[in-house]
C-alpha cells in the first residue's frame, strides 16, 4: 500500500510539472519548451537515484551495497535517502540548465512539482511511539508550505530560485529532525552522515537565499 501511494505521488508530481511548465510566462519568454524539461528529467532521475542510494549506503554503513548488482536491486536491498534524492536531482538540474536565463524559474517549478513526494515521505517516516503525532504535524505544516510556495510562484513574490532554496532548507531541517529521533548508526560526534550533510547545507541554503532575495530588492 505504501509503495502504491508513493507511485501515485510521483504521477501527481509529474502532472504538476506539466501544468506549471506548459504555460509559464518566464519559460516561454526564454524559449524553454516543455519537452526540453521532460527530456532532462531522465538524466535528473538517474542522478537523483544514484546520489540517494549512495547517501543511504553511507548513512547506514552498508558496505554490501558496493556490489553493483545489489546497489541497483532496490527491491531486494531497499533503502534510498530522500535528502540525497533531491540534492542529486537538484545538482543535475542546475548543471543541465545553468546556462539558461530561466534556470531559477525551472528549479522553482520542479521543486513545487515534487513537493508532494516530500510531504508523503514526511507522513510515512517512522518515529518513536511517543512521537506518533509528529508525522501528522509535519505533513500538515508541509501542506501549508506547499500552498505558500505555490502562491509565491504564481504571484512572483520571491525571486526565481528562492523557492527551490526554501525547499532545500525544509528538506535538510526535517532530515535532521528525523535522524535525531530515529538514527541507529553514527559516524562522527554522535551525528549520522545525513545530519552532517544537513548541518552543512542549512547555513549554505540560508546564505544563498539571502543573497538571492537581496538581488531582487537591489
Amino acid at each position: 500500500m505504501t509503495i502504491l501511494i508513493y507511485i501515485l505521488a510521483i504521477f501527481l508530481c509529474l502532472f504538476l510539472l506539466y501544468i506549471l511548465s506548459k504555460s509559464d510566462f518566464v519559460l516561454l519568454r526564454q524559449n524553454i519548451s516543455l519537452s526540453e524539461i521532460f527530456d532532462a528529467l531522465f538524466i535528473i532521475f538517474i542522478c537523483a537515484f544514484l546520489v540517494g542510494r549512495a547517501f543511504n549506503m553511507i548513512d547506514r554503513l552498508e558496505s554490501n551495497l558496493l556490489s553493483i548488482l545489489r546497489f541497483f536491486h532496490i527491491f531486494k536491498y531497499p533503502g534510498i535517502s530522500l535528502l540525497g534524492l533531491f540534492l542529486g536531482g537538484g545538482a543535475s538540474l542546475y548543471l543541465i540548465f545553468m546556462k539558461k536565463k530561466g534556470a531559477g524559474r525551472i528549479s522553482d517549478i520542479v521543486s513545487i512539482s515534487f513537493f508532494p513526494l516530500f510531504a508523503v515521505n514526511l507522513f510515512f517516516e517512522k518515529y518513536p511511539p511517543a512521537l506518533f503525532f509528529l508525522p501528522y504535524i509535519l505533513f500538515f505544516i508541509s501542506i501549508l508550505f506547499f500552498i505558500f510556495l505555490l502562491t509565491s510562484h504564481n504571484k512572483y513574490t520571491l525571486r526565481d530560485g528562492s523557492i527551490s532554496l526554501i525547499f532545500i532548507l525544509l528538506l535538510v531541517l526535517t532530515t535532521f529532525v528525523f535522524e535525531y529521533f530515529s538514527r541507529a548508526t553514527t559516524v562522527f560526534l554522535s551525528l549520522s552522515f545525513l545530519q552532517i550533510v544537513s548541518l552543512v547545507a542549512t547555513p549554505c541554503s540560508l546564505f544563498a537565499l539571502a543573497v538571492n532575495q537581496r538581488k531582487k530588492n537591489s
